[in-house]
C-alpha cells in the first residue's frame, strides 16, 4: 500500500515507509529537498501535527505555517507535517502553527488514575482514545472511553479527539453487539 499522493505542485505527500520521494506524477518543488522532507516528518515522529494521525494510516505532507504565497520560506522553522486532510483545511489561507500539538496529545497527570491505564484493561483503542471495561459496570459490557491526552471534562478536548471518540465509540458498540445480539441500545454519559 502506498501512502502517497500527489496534491499540488506545491505540496508533497510522503510517508514513513520512503519519506524522501517525491510525490507520485511530479517531482518536488525545488526548494524542498527530500533531506528537508525528512526532517520535517522526522521532527513530527512521522504524525500529522494538528490530529495526530500516523503516516501509516494517512498520507503526510509538508506545510509551509507561513504560506508561500504571503512570502513564506522553505526553511525548516517554517515548515510542519500535516496529513492530507488537516492541510486541505488549512490550506494557505493562515500561518497557524500546529507544531507543539502533538506534544499536547501526550499531556498527562501524575496521581490520575486514568493517566495511567494499565494495558490488560484496554479493550480497543485508536490513536487518541482508549476503551476500557469498566471496573464498576453498571451492565454487562460497560465501557469508559477515555482520551489519551489528560483533560478535565469532555468540554476540554479537541475536535480530533472528539472524532477519535465516535469512531471509537463505534467500534466498540459493534463489537459488542457481534458478542451480544440481545442488546438493545447504547447510550454515552
Amino acid at each position: 500500500m502506498s501512502f502517497l499522493r500527489y496534491v499540488t505542485p506545491s505540496s508533497t505527500s510522503f510517508s514513513k515507509n520512503d519519506p524522501t520521494r517525491g510525490p507520485i506524477g511530479g517531482s518536488p518543488p525545488a526548494n524542498v529537498s527530500g533531506t528537508l522532507r525528512y526532517e520535517v516528518l522526522k521532527r513530527a515522529a512521522f504524525r500529522c501535527e494538528l490530529c495526530g494521525a500516523s503516516a501509516e494510516d494517512r498520507a503526510l505532507e509538508l506545510d509551509h505555517i507561513l504560506p508561500r504565497n504571503v512570502g513564506g520560506s522553505d526553511d525548516l522553522s517554517n515548515l510542519q507535517a500535516l496529513c492530507y486532510s488537516c492541510n486541505a483545511m488549512k490550506r494557505g489561507r493562515d500561518k497557524t502553527d500546529f507544531r507543539g500539538m502533538a506534544a499536547r496529545y501526550r499531556e498527562r497527570s501524575g496521581g490520575c488514575i486514568f493517566c495511567s491505564i494499565d494495558a490488560d484493561r484496554i479493550i480497543a483503542e485508536n490513536e487518541l482514545m482508549v476503551a476500557i471495561k469498566d471496573a464498576y459496570p453498571v451492565t454487562d459490557g460497560h465501557s469508559l472511553l477515555i482520551p489519551k491526552r489528560h483533560v478535565v471534562g469532555p468540554n476540554d478536548l479537541f475536535q480530533p479527539e472528539l472524532n477519535a471518540m465516535w469512531a471509537l465509540g463505534a467500534k466498540v458498540r459493534t463489537e459488542l453487539s457481534a458478542l451480544d445480539p440481545t442488546i438493545a441500545g447504547f447510550n454515552f454519559g
